[in-house]
């Protein structure tokens, strides 16, 4: 599963022991093309597959798995109303697995009021539910939403040659994906390169 994920292994290894006893929240930051989004997949699916069932796994890589919500921007802003869902999704139980993670993409584009309205819930969510912030612009997140998170980074290597992953379709080239990484939490640090 984790081989979606190409060029990222020292972050992928902090996802991988962080998903064995996950905290209250997360948050995942990288640039676009980093492999971030399927980073913050599968450690979704590790959270509420730790005994590796592929048939989880695919339903949570696919979106499917109820237990994995993910929260999308529904326009320029993430506002107070999409806040109040994500709030009110932490809240449920899981329905098939021991732990529920909610995922929010593009946090960065939280207004203030949707910010303030997450925050009590991202420092204090229900005991079975990880909450995951995944951004590219960390500095555009209120700094009482991004300052007190585990933080796992993904980053582009300018200096290591960029691998490649064979394409699955025949005639087309390529996928690309970066190389390097960067985790860093109160407790641990490791700065990943190539």
């Amino acid at each position: 599963m984790w081989d979606r994920v190409v060029g990222q292994e020292r972050a992928v290894g902090l996802l991988q022991r962080a998903a064995e006893r996950p905290v209250h929240a997360y948050l995942l930051v990288g640039p676009r093309g980093s492999g971030l989004e399927d980073a913050a997949r599968c450690f979704a699916a590790e959270v509420v597959a730790p005994d590796h069932d592929q048939r989880v796994q695919d339903l949570v890589l696919r979106g499917m798995h109820p237990d994995v919500v993910e929260f999308e921007p529904e326009g320029n802003q993430i506002l107070v109303a999409q806040a109040e869902a994500v709030i009110r999704e932490a809240h449920r139980a899981p329905i098939e697995a021991e732990h529920k993670v909610v995922a929010v993409f593009e946090a960065d584009r939280l207004n203030e009021q949707a910010s303030n309205k997450l925050l009590k819930t991202i420092e204090e969510p229900p005991a079975r539910s990880t909450i995951m912030l995944v951004t590219s612009s960390p500095d555009e997140l209120l700094e009482t939403v991004r300052s007190p998170r585990q933080r796992c980074a993904t980053r582009s290597s300018t200096s290591a040659p960029i691998p490649r992953r064979p394409s699955s379709r025949p005639g087309w080239p390529a996928a690309g994906s970066t190389a390097g990484g960067r985790c860093s939490a109160s407790s641990a640090t490791c700065d990943a390169r190539s």
